[in-house]
């Protein structure tokens, strides 16, 4: 039998070039990267982010290994504790001054440019990664901030003194992650990384250690924290509610600390039933440098005092703070509320803040000390916003100790806007007694018996410069004055002083019988008198204006 074959004839094809097989390859890895975004686009994108973070830091890391080889030290200013490196221009003593550090050293010869992270704000001054040095020889470089997912350790380089605490980890507290660490030092400093959760326990922070949170809202402190020398607290919030007294969220004021202790990204929420409470409290030897901290607390008029920033302390810097004050509607014997008490310190300066302070109280038996300084304190208030609302309160934004005959030293004003209202006996005291107040705005609307001040000041010399004061009374008769100089040849250019309403209202006074002061460039008016000037005055007038001039 013969065997029949069936044989299949197949048409023969040109092979693919290599330029065709790249294309396919290309669509297809094209192709598949849609897909993945589509998928899951969060993940993949914080995904890129994780992996530009740690390039940076390695090329970060290796260009302050480089610098220590050929200069044999590290760049100015690293240390044993994390500091934020600033952007690249931004001069080294603000840097300094807000706990930084400039790494501009290392621009040309070690790195092109000072890496910033990607979640950072074109407008931060920080490049949001932040290095340390642990003994002699290591480096380490650290991201300032938690990346997606949030229940994961900071990304790092090099540093193995972090300790874990959350749910699943070896320490599930951070008083036992605290206690575990017995040899912190300026040469060996350590990270608590706390997980996302409530945690109900006081903390006793060791000399060069740092508790990090996994950010505000997410690690929750139901307790206060102890401040020690070169000891960090951030990104956590801390509450507490119920009746409290005599309580400080941060509390510095038993450790007498050689270098500062730093408090970021921190929010301290309180609603309390008594009260006083100190938000945040220094002493004589401690010093506290804080960035981005928002607080807001409430307490009774009864609470005995309530300032958000209890600085007694040899200096503090205070950035980018977000205040809210408020004591709450009734009588009590004290309901004094306010932005800083530097009773017994000094060198207090406030940037870039915003403070809100609402006092319902009907008793009227004391002053609200917004600023509350003694005769050694030099104030300093930079780029801040001032709003504050009374029902019966009077209130004085630097009010000394000493009802307004104490001379402070070297206080300046710049750039702040004041709005007050309310109605007091006492009298709104604006800015009282400050060496210098320049590109600032104060407004005062206010029903009042007592005398208002816009500005007063009785230091020699006194400048004001580019200052706008605006005062109107309404429904009673007090006195007002939108400037009050008491000090001999003071220095105004380039402002306004505005005084209206019922009563008796001077735009400008000018008491010093020997004040000889030179004004330029600057506007007067009072219902009454634009600008009053005392006998033996011989002032130096340079293109101003009033409404009216008493020059006895």
């Amino acid at each position: 039998m013969n065997n029949i074959y069936f044989l299949k004839h197949s048409k023969t094809y040109p092979a693919f070039t290599f330029i065709e097989i790249l294309v396919v390859v290309g669509l297809i890895a094209l192709l598949g990267a849609v897909v993945a975004i589509a998928i899951n686009p969060t993940k993949m994108y914080e995904s890129a982010k994780v992996s530009e973070t740690k390039n940076e830091l390695n090329a970060l890391y290796s260009a302050i290994d480089q610098y220590l080889i050929d200069n044999s030290g590290y760049p100015e200013g690293v240390s044993s504790i994390y500091k934020e490196v600033c952007k690249s221009g931004v001069p080294r003593s603000e840097c300094e001054s807000r706990g930084m550090i400039s790494l501009d050293d290392l621009i040309p010869d070690y790195v092109v440019d000072i890496p910033i992270s990607p979640d950072v704000e074109d407008d931060s001054l920080g490049t949001g990664y932040e290095v340390k040095v642990k003994g002699s020889n290591q480096r380490t470089a650290m991201i300032d901030g938690i990346f997606i997912p949030t229940d994961q350790t900071p990304i790092t380089v090099n540093d193995e003194d972090i300790i874990v605490v959350g749910s699943g980890q070896t320490y599930t507290t951070i008083t036992s992650a605290m206690n575990s660490i017995t040899d912190s030092s300026a040469t060996k400093s350590y990270t608590i990384f706390v997980m996302p959760g409530t945690y109900n326990e006081s903390i006793d922070i060791k000399e060069y250690v740092e508790v990090r949170g996994s950010g505000v809202g997410k690690t929750v402190l139901l307790n206060n924290a102890y401040m020690s020398n070169s000891s960090s607290i951030r990104d956590l919030t801390i509450k507490r509610s119920g009746n409290i007294s005599w309580w400080a969220p941060i509390d510095a004021y038993s450790r007498r600390a050689a270098n500062p202790c730093y408090v970021k990204n921190v929010n301290i929420e309180i609603d309390t039933n008594t009260g006083p409470i100190y938000p945040l409290l220094t002493r004589t030897g401690s010093f506290m440098i804080a960035n981005n901290v928002t607080v807001n607390a409430k307490q009774p008029p009864a609470g005995d005092g309530l300032y958000a920033i209890t600085h007694n302390a040899g200096g503090g810097r205070f950035y980018n703070m977000n205040i809210a004050l408020e004591v709450k509607s009734g009588s009590g014997t004290r309901d004094d509320v306010g932005i800083v008490n530097t009773f017994w310190a000094s060198n207090f300066s406030m940037y870039d803040s915003d403070i809100t302070i609402t006092n319902n109280a009907t008793s009227n038996n004391t002053i609200d000390k917004i600023i509350y300084t003694n005769s050694a304190a030099q104030t300093r208030i930079y780029d801040s916003v001032i709003n504050y609302t009374s029902a019966t309160k009077s209130v004085g934004l630097f009010y000394p100790v000493s009802s307004g005959n104490t001379m402070l030293i070297d206080n300046v004003v710049a750039n702040l806007s004041v709005t007050g209202s309310g109605t007091t006996t006492y009298g709104f005291y604006g800015i009282i007694n400050s060496s210098s107040i320049t590109d600032s705005t104060i407004n005062i609307n206010k029903s009042s018996d007592g005398t208002v001040y816009g500005v007063r000041i009785n230091k020699t010399p006194v400048s004001v410069t580019n200052t706008s004061v605006n005062i109107e009374n309404i429904d009673s008769s007090p006195t007002s004055y939108a400037l009050y100089v008491e000090t001999s040849s003071p220095s105004i250019s380039g402002s306004d002083f505005t005084a209206t309403g019922v009563g008796t209202t001077y735009g400008g006074y000018i008491t010093n019988v020997t004040c000889n002061p030179t004004i330029s460039n600057t506007d007067f008016f009072g219902t009454t008198t634009g600008l009053f000037l005392n006998s033996g005055c011989t002032p130096n007038l340079t293109n101003v204006t009033y409404n009216s001039l008493v020059d006895l």
